[in-house]
């Protein structure tokens, strides 16, 4: 959606998804189009391959391939054109997709190979091991084009088991929207600081120490108080067993006017998991909110060098959160000058064209005015 948003005025995007059971759907990407062609796979992969043809594709870019039929990484070779990669998981490293266990936690992986022990619980479709499973995309990861990755991390993990592919480091293309100059400051309004978490929580982005805090910070009357801007995977404790207040699902264009009913001290994201970008992230920078994270992935990336800002440890104990936000409140901290966050050099307005594609194509710079989510999406 990013990618055809910034690049509508100069490139026609098409949309190939999974749709019903084995059948893929074939949309134009453009806003206000209706155009769908649906195919049965592998029945119709010729006609899907002839239709493909005539709309004279010059590149693909996979986004994801979880619940397409394998046919789809033959694509490049039927249509006889490049491909590049974008990394939004795990999921070619790890079919569990987050790199979590079970209980929603960080495996450990790459530093805690337990991959074997993991599989033997939870075992990979169609692949006996973990090795079987890469095997299986080896070649798809290392021979395309370009393979975008938006966290120095999630570079590491990949490059550790397919080091012959050629990444590119890039945020994407939201974290160049315009933000403010500065980060707003901490000041605990009625002796209370308000704590708000944002999107929908996953097992592992946190919903568990979310919820244990909320109850704990109940049971020992601290002047905390939590605000879910969105909803869990399941029902949550909240008044009066637990200082926490949920709000459900929100239209996107509606998450300003909501933060500003309730106005937030400071934002916390309290991933179990190594997050490979954050858009709720995103969502938080622009609007100028401190923020706290775990030591995770692109969470601790991303906020490493802005003020106002604390990075603890994911391990941390509910408890010792309460501790934190309670420190936090006692000490009025004032707004400070936000700086260049960004030192990612690649610009998806400048660098996405490659040289075949620019050559016809006017690059003058867009407005990102233009980019926002889709109306059916909540942020996570």
């Amino acid at each position: 959606h990013e990618l055809t948003t910034l690049f509508h005025q100069r490139l026609n995007f098409f949309l190939l998804e999974p749709y019903r059971s084995n059948e893929v759907s074939l949309s134009w990407g453009n806003q206000g189009e209706g155009f769908r062609l649906l195919f049965k796979l592998p029945d119709q992969w010729a006609k899907l391959v002839e239709v493909l043809k005539s709309l004279g594709p010059q590149r693909i870019h996979y986004h994801q391939t979880m619940g397409h039929n394998p046919l789809v990484f033959d694509l490049p070779a039927a249509l006889s054109v490049p491909y590049d990669i974008t990394l939004h998981d795990y999921y070619f490293v790890c079919p569990q997709i987050h790199l979590s266990d079970r209980q929603g936690r960080y495996c450990g992986f790459p530093e805690y190979n337990r991959c074997p022990q993991c599989l033997a619980k939870t075992p990979a479709p169609g692949a006996s091991s973990a090795e079987e499973w890469r095997d299986g995309v080896r070649a798809f990861v290392t021979n395309a084009e370009r393979v975008f990755s938006p966290s120095k991390f999630l570079t590491r993990t990949f490059s550790s088991l397919f080091p012959q592919a050629r990444y590119v480091e890039a945020l994407h293309p939201s974290a160049k929207l315009p933000l403010p100059e500065k980060v707003r400051s901490v000041e605990v309004k009625n002796a209370t600081l308000h704590v708000a978490c944002l999107g929908a929580l996953s097992p592992m982005k946190g919903p568990d120490i979310l919820e244990a805090a909320a109850i704990d910070a109940r049971k020992r009357e601290l002047p905390v108080e939590y605000h879910l801007i969105g909803y869990a995977h399941r029902a949550f404790q909240q008044r009066p067993g637990a200082n926490l207040t949920v709000y459900g699902s929100y239209p996107p264009h509606e998450l300003k006017q909501i933060v500003a009913d309730i106005q937030p001290d400071v934002f916390w994201f309290p991933a179990t998991i190594p997050e490979t970008f954050s858009y709720t992230l995103s969502e938080v920078f622009q609007m100028g909110y401190p923020v706290a994270v775990t030591d995770l992935g692109a969470l601790k990336e991303r906020v490493m060098e802005r003020p106002n800002s604390w990075v603890k440890n994911w391990t941390t104990k509910p408890e010792a959160w309460n501790d934190f936000f309670v420190e936090l409140a006692s000490t009025p901290i004032p707004e400070a000058e936000l700086g260049e966050l960004d030192k990612c050099m690649y610009d998806y307005r400048y660098d996405y064209l490659p040289i075949n594609i620019k050559d016809n194509v006017d690059i003058t710079p867009v407005s990102y005015t233009h980019l926002t989510l889709p109306t059916t999406c909540t942020p996570c």
